[in-house]
């Protein structure tokens, strides 16, 4: 998997004032992955201490592709679940939800995706994009996220 990013990952480096948790949107094109993410993150914020920044999951909105559509947000989490061998996109290459998908974002864009599977969609919107972000040198593997990640939470506790 990788994650592909136009932007900064890190709230901190992104340009302007901090983010806030309502100012994040997590968006999928799938309604029981939303339902399934909103369940995750409610249980998570639950069980963390109110100090913690686990407690805002609780607040960053998660939804579908079609139910953003004409709304905005400083961070878009985009999740492109779709993975395969023959570049088969399916509810992704309508070109329609691909506009909603990658121009939400005001200060920032994270797409989770199989880089693999949407080279194969040779002539989308989405091999083009990711042709764009590979450019840009802004793709980045799913453990290499996770190292960045880990950095960031170690030098944000101390």
């Amino acid at each position: 998997a990788h994650v592909l990013h136009c932007g900064s990952t890190r709230s901190s480096a992104l340009p302007g004032p901090q983010l806030v948790s309502e100012e994040v949107v997590v968006m999928t094109p799938y309604l029981q992955q939303k339902q399934l993410l909103q369940a995750q993150f409610a249980r998570r914020a639950q069980l963390a201490p109110a100090a913690h920044s686990t407690a805002q999951l609780g607040h960053i909105r998660v939804s579908t592709v079609d139910g953003f559509q004409g709304a905005e947000s400083d961070l878009v989490i985009f999740s492109a679940v779709r993975s395969n061998l023959g570049g088969r996109l399916g509810f992704l290459s309508d070109v329609r939800r691909a506009n909603v998908a990658l121009t939400r974002a005001r200060r920032g864009l994270v797409v989770f995706a199989d880089a693999a599977t949407i080279r194969q969609a040779q002539g989308s919107v989405w091999a083009q994009w990711l042709d764009w972000v590979e450019e840009q040198g802004a793709v980045m593997k799913l453990e290499h996220f996770r190292a960045e990640l880990g950095r960031h939470r170690s030098t944000s506790a101390a």
